[in-house]
């Protein structure tokens, strides 16, 4: 059983399950981090290694990110920047 580092807790799901329900800002921090990752060059694969998380995961966290700002794109409120 893995226990959390930002709560100590022992968790009961997934690590990133946990994390998107319990401290979900840790969590947008994490995928933001895989993006700037990902803008480096590196592949899903090896992000997923460093994060001692899964590819699927991974993968489907930089889709939505990208969806959300392709969606933004369109969108014409100059005030919002994704970051």
């Amino acid at each position: 059983m893995q226990v959390c580092k930002f709560c100590g807790k022992f968790i009961l799901t997934s690590y990133n399950q946990h994390l998107a329900i319990a401290h979900p800002r840790e969590w947008a921090k994490i995928k933001k981090e895989w993006i700037v990752l990902k803008n480096q060059g590196l592949s899903a694969q090896e992000i997923a290694d460093r994060y001692d998380t899964n590819t699927t995961t991974v993968s489907r966290a930089i889709k939505d990110s990208f969806d959300m700002f392709h969606k933004m794109q369109g969108h014409k409120n100059p005030d919002v920047i994704l970051v």
